[in-house]
């Protein structure tokens, strides 16, 4: 005998040949436990009891919309069609569950899903996007107080502004010797011997190697995102991050909005990214058509002479094209297959 299996956010009902309702088995009244129970592929024990049952009683044919084993698949069969025709007649009879305690049980559940869903869209690009942006801030900060750094320091060593040109190290020196007498060896240690800065007391060196280290910190914070998001986008975008690197995969998926509209977007608008204020202008007939936005931080297009940058742009944003379709649509990464015919593609235009 056939048995026709349909089930809802209420529980799984069985039905015969004739639409008669032989069987059924409720659900936990749980909001969330009824998402977990719907949102199961395999059979739920719900499923698997009504059916037990089911074949005690002779039924050895079952049908259901859901695609697997021990179903025979059948969209919309006979179960469904009467399910939802029926459904509040079949409670109210056979359960006496009225039409007010229903309602208030389908909210709870539609809001719990509507949680879940809203939960599961959210994906680790969006992470990805909140870490770049991080790093963007920090490297604002990092210029704006080594600047300080150099000209508070200046007052007092004025020559090492000239021979220490980075930044991070800068602050390093400052922070591990305070005064510039505490500086023993290199050049350094000559070059003050014949400083024209001012001299600071101990007070005054204590202030500014707590300023310095606080300012190296900022460093090691900035080195421990780049590394942190090198490492979530090996897992996200594997081929972007292949072909762009870490740092400018995450700024064309934080300007695209997130690496599902990345995917949805043609290589020319990805070519352009970042560059949306030169486009304006050249459309209202002030300043010349930009040739590239945000991809001029690729080594390629950074090292390419000005006249073939734009080949060069456009050639890396249609890599960048099919790098994000990869990463969104499947999983499979092809990252060294892509960067491979792109050199290959570069070296062509660069010797024309």
């Amino acid at each position: 005998m056939k048995a026709y299996i349909s089930q809802n956010l209420i529980g799984v009902f069985a039905f015969d040949e004739n639409g008669k309702l032989i069987d059924l088995e409720l659900f936990p009244r749980d909001p969330r436990k009824v998402v977990e129970k719907i949102s199961e592929i395999s059979l739920t024990d719900e499923e698997k009891k009504l059916i037990d049952r089911l074949r005690k009683e002779g039924y050895n044919v079952f049908i259901s919309s859901k695609n697997v084993t021990p179903y025979q698949y059948q969209f919309n069969n006979l179960g469904d069609k009467i399910l939802r025709k029926k459904f509040r007649e079949i409670l109210n009879e056979k359960l006496g569950i009225g039409d007010m305690k229903l309602n208030d049980l389908l909210s709870q559940i539609s809001l719990e899903l509507t949680r879940r869903k809203i939960k599961e869209s959210i994906g680790k690009d969006k992470i990805a996007i909140q870490v770049i942006d991080a790093i963007d801030e920090i490297n604002k900060f990092l210029n704006t107080f080594s600047a300080r750094l150099r000209e508070w320091y200046s007052l007092h060593f004025p020559e090492m502004n000239e021979e220490i040109k980075e930044h991070e190290k800068y602050a390093k020196i400052v922070s591990e010797f305070g005064l510039r007498d505490n500086i023993k060896e290199g050049k350094l240690a000559q070059l003050k011997e014949k400083s024209m800065g001012i001299d600071l007391n101990e007070e005054d060196g204590e202030i500014l190697r707590t300023y310095a280290t606080r300012l190296r910190e900022l460093f090691k914070l900035r080195d421990k995102l780049e590394n942190y998001i090198d490492k979530l986008l090996k897992e996200v975008a594997p081929n972007l991050r292949g072909i762009a690197g870490p740092l400018l995969a995450a700024r064309l998926i934080a300007l695209a909005g997130g690496l599902d509209k990345l995917a949805k977007k043609p290589s020319s608008t990805i070519q352009l990214l970042g560059a949306e204020k030169a486009l304006f202008r050249f459309l209202h007939g002030r300043g010349k058509s930009p040739k590239h936005g945000v991809i001029f931080m690729h080594p390629y297009v950074q090292k390419a002479p000005p006249k073939k940058r734009g080949k060069i742009a456009r050639i890396l944003a249609s890599k960048l094209s099919i790098a994000a379709k990869l990463d969104y649509y499947g999983k499979e990464d092809r990252s060294k297959e892509l960067k491979e015919d792109l050199e290959e593609r570069v070296k062509n235009i660069l010797k024309e």
